[in-house]
């Protein structure tokens, strides 16, 4: 082999090398990238009173993250449970409330999996009653949910960021990347 033909392989393996870091360095912007957003939830409460159904059609977490977008949310790489919404409305800057605390308009609350609801519950508090996918005449949709923890969440009107997934380790956000990728392509087919 020539030493013109090594210095142009090497060259090869170098510009590979480098595309492949100006990828990784651009993904890495990409996820670590805020982003501003206005925020109002009587639109989000509203939304979802004028589009609840009248019973439940097992969707409660798409029709929470529609209100969501209704009151300016930016809600893309969502999850699909209504469970792992936790962490989600943590990165859309909402606050942990406590149980205890009077409830507000737009309030959301999550519930864990429990038996027979594997994916977990979330509605939104208009004010008279919480929504999620139907017009719920309790918090408790399903007697399962009665040893269940639920999760309070508040966002206030006015201007907040969205972290896309929070702070953590190059492993978790490489981890998160991986999910979302494979959520991704999934919900493309």
């Amino acid at each position: 082999m020539s030493r013109l033909s090594k210095i142009r392989g090497k060259n090869t393996i170098l510009k590979t090398l480098g595309l492949l870091g100006l990828f990784l360095m651009g993904l890495m912007a990409f996820y670590s990238f805020k982003l501003n957003y206005y925020y109002e939830p009587e639109k989000a409460a509203q939304y979802a009173t004028e589009n609840a159904n009248k019973k439940s059609v097992s969707l409660c977490a798409s029709y929470v993250r529609q209100s969501l977008e209704a009151g300016g949310c930016p809600t893309f790489f969502y999850p699909k449970a209504a469970c792992d919404y936790k962490d989600f409305l943590l990165c859309l800057d909402f606050k942990e409330v406590p149980t205890n605390q009077k409830r507000e308009i737009g309030d959301i609350v999550v519930f864990e999996a429990v038996k027979n609801h594997p994916y977990g519950h979330i509605a939104i508090w208009n004010g008279k009653q919480w929504i999620s996918d139907f017009k719920q005449r309790n918090i408790i949709v399903a007697k399962e949910y009665n040893y269940s923890d639920a999760t309070y969440f508040r966002q206030t009107k006015g201007k907040h960021r969205r972290k896309f997934f929070g702070s953590g380790s190059f492993r978790d956000l490489y981890g998160k990347m991986k999910r979302d990728f494979r959520l991704l392509l999934s919900s493309s087919k």
